[in-house]
Parts: structure tokens; sequence; C-alpha cells
């Protein structure tokens, strides 16, 4: 079925490669998370200003996209070029690590902001329920995460050394809309189900519930990252990852 044409050969890849995964991940997520446990501690220091609050998302965006370029560089060697990486680096140039980091954040951050402007937007011409808040949201996030796997290609083509405008990006996705389609639609199914045991938003939380979150984050980095080395091994690069 096409519409699952990348999702499948995600979960495949995760399936194989998994304890590699975790091996290259453990320190970039830890990082990560200590990096917004930091910002969580600082933000109510920030003021209320509306330019206060968006420099003080951006500079945290920023940094946790260099702690995922970290992960996602290595992941993106050893899955396209099968070359052996280490838990702390890889044989790659520094270079590529800034360049894959900007490159993120300059994705990001657009479609951060443009997701807080529908929701201001929608959310002061409409008075929405808890049916209308779960509809934007999953109409959000499919469109949102369309829009990155369809320009993905210029992350993942950054550690191979041969680096693709947004514009090469897009064009090399062009014939790939409804399996990127079913991908979003896939991630999402998958975050709303690690999201369902949390605890809801203002009860107490249980003792274990810390750890289920750092799982749960885990686990979405690693099938946000093989998402990215799937569209891109099978656009671009035109072969199956499986094999």
């Amino acid at each position: 079925m096409r519409f699952l044409a990348f999702i499948w050969p995600t979960l495949a890849v995760l399936n194989r490669r998994i304890f590699p995964g975790l091996r290259l991940s453990v320190l970039p997520v830890l990082a990560a998370l200590g990096i917004w446990m930091v910002g969580r501690l600082y933000s109510g220091t920030i003021g209320t200003s509306a330019s206060a609050i968006i420099g003080f998302v951006l500079m945290e965006l920023l940094a946790l996209c260099f702690c995922y370029a970290w992960f996602a560089i290595r992941w993106h060697r050893l899955l396209l070029l099968n070359e052996p990486q280490t838990a702390l680096g890889g044989n790659f140039p520094p270079r590529a690590w800034r360049r894959y980091a900007l490159r993120l954040f300059a994705i990001a951050a657009v479609l951060t902001l443009f997701s807080g402007a529908v929701k201001v937007i929608s959310g002061n011409i409409w008075t929405l329920g808890i049916t209308g808040e779960w509809i934007r949201y999953i109409l959000l996030y499919l469109f949102l995460g369309w829009l990155f796997h369809r320009l993905s290609p210029a992350l993942a083509s950054v550690p191979l050394g041969e680096p693709l405008t947004r514009g090469e990006a897009w064009r090399a996705t062009r014939g790939a809309n409804l399996p990127i389609l079913g991908l979003s639609a896939g991630t999402l199914a998958i975050s709303t189900l690690l999201a369902f045991p949390m605890t809801p938003q203002g009860s107490e939380i249980t003792a274990f519930e810390p750890l289920y979150i750092v799982a749960a984050f885990w686990v979405q980095v690693l099938v946000f990252t093989t998402s990215i080395t799937v569209v891109y091994r099978e656009t671009v690069m035109r072969a199956d990852l499986r094999q």
C-alpha cells in the first residue's frame, strides 16, 4: 500500500538496528533533556513580552538542534553508508555538524512560528472545544510533518558530503506525497500512543513517570531520525534501506 510505503521501512529498520540506534542516541538524548530542564528552570525569569519569549524559545531550539544533529549525522552515515560509529563521535567533518544543526534550526524555527501563529489566529477567530483542539492538532501535525519530510533530504544529504538545497530536496520528493503523508500519520499515531499512559496535566505524577517520559522521547527521536533517513534513501538514492 503506497500510503504506508515509508512508515513500514522506518519501523523495519528500527526493528533490525535498534541497539546501534540506542547506543548512538543515548548521550545526545540526555544532553537534550538537560537543556530542556534548564530551559524550564529559567523560563519564569524571561518576562512576559512576546519578543523575549520568542527569543528564549529560539535559543533553546537552536541548542536542541545541535544535540539532535550530534545523533542524526552518525545515524544517517551508519544506515546509508554502513560506516561504523562510536557513542561519542564519528568520521565526519565538524562543519557537517554545524551545517546540519543550522539547517534543521531554520526549518524547525519556521514551522514552530507558523504553528504558533495558526493556534493564535484560530483561537481568536473560533472558540474551540476539546474536539476542535484535537482536530486542529491532527491537521496541523499532518501538514507540518508532510512539509518537513518533503524538505528533509536537505538534512540527510549533509552527512554524506553532498548537501542538497531545500529546492532540490523539494523536487526530489515531488512524487512521494502520499507515502510522506502516511509517514506523518504514522509518527502522529506513535506519538499519540506514547502519550496515553502519561498522567493528565494537573494531576499528581507517579514516581516512574519521569522515566517513562524519557523513554517516550527517546523512541520518538529514533523514529523521527530513521524516517528522515528512509525518505532520503527511497527518493534521492532510490534504494530500499531494508536490503
